[in-house]
């Protein structure tokens, strides 16, 4: 049985890329998966206009990230990504030791979204 986790729960952002043009989740809602050896990211994504929402891990603070999915303008649906810690670093189906979202704009935009971690 694995443990579930709420990468992030429901939400929209909405901005224009002249004042926001990058949205990155705070640091303390990354999670750690450091303990775990296999994951599933499911994304559920109701709306992506004006930009890209990304899912991107890295295994130490300050270090290099790598993008484990992406979603785009016209997207709408649920995805599941499968995460692995034995798969090469740097590639993007490999378990990171931390998870984050990023939402990059191009024009005026709008993210509507909930991500959840399955970890084992």
């Amino acid at each position: 049985m694995g443990v579930v986790m709420e990468l992030q729960p429901w939400m929209t952002l909405k901005g224009s890329n002249t004042t926001t043009p990058m949205v990155i989740q705070e640091l303390d809602e990354w999670i750690d998966t450091s303990a775990y050896k296999t994951g599933v990211l499911q994304a559920e994504i109701l709306k992506v206009s004006g930009g890209t929402l990304y899912i991107e891990g890295c295994d130490v603070q300050g270090g290099s990230f790598t993008t484990h999915a992406f979603y785009t303008v016209g997207l709408s649906s649920a995805t599941l990504v499968f995460l692995n810690k034995n798969v090469p670093y740097g590639a993007t189906n490999r378990l990171s030791n931390l998870i984050r979202w990023k939402f990059e704009a191009t024009s005026s935009w709008e993210a509507s979204f909930r991500l959840t971690l399955i970890l084992k």
